[in-house]
């Protein structure tokens, strides 16, 4: 069956569309949030995902993470990115650490 619902990717988010720009930022802003709701946060991908074995889920994770982490900037817009950005990349480097451990 094919997926009839409209797919907006990061990457291929206009410069000029600022209404994708901040739908996009605003569903990752979550992974700028405190430590402890981060931490929760990442238990619940976890759960969402818990038919996938532990070491595939893993492998999966940290190629978000490192290829998140790459990014020059983790959000599109300027709010988003002195709001969230250092937060986030604190997250995904303390989450990364740990699944490497």
């Amino acid at each position: 069956m094919k997926n009839c619902e409209p797919r907006i990717d990061r990457d291929d988010a206009s410069s000029d569309d600022a209404a994708a720009q901040l739908f996009l930022d605003a569903d990752m802003a979550i992974l700028g949030a405190d430590p402890a709701t981060y931490e929760r946060y990442v238990l619940g991908i976890r759960r969402e995902h818990r038919s996938i074995p532990a070491f595939l889920f893993a492998c999966g994770r940290r190629a978000f993470l490192r290829d998140t982490l790459a990014k020059p900037s983790i959000f599109l817009t300027d709010h988003f990115r002195r709001r969230y950005e250092r937060s986030a990349r604190e997250n995904l480097q303390r989450e990364l650490a740990q699944l490497d451990g």
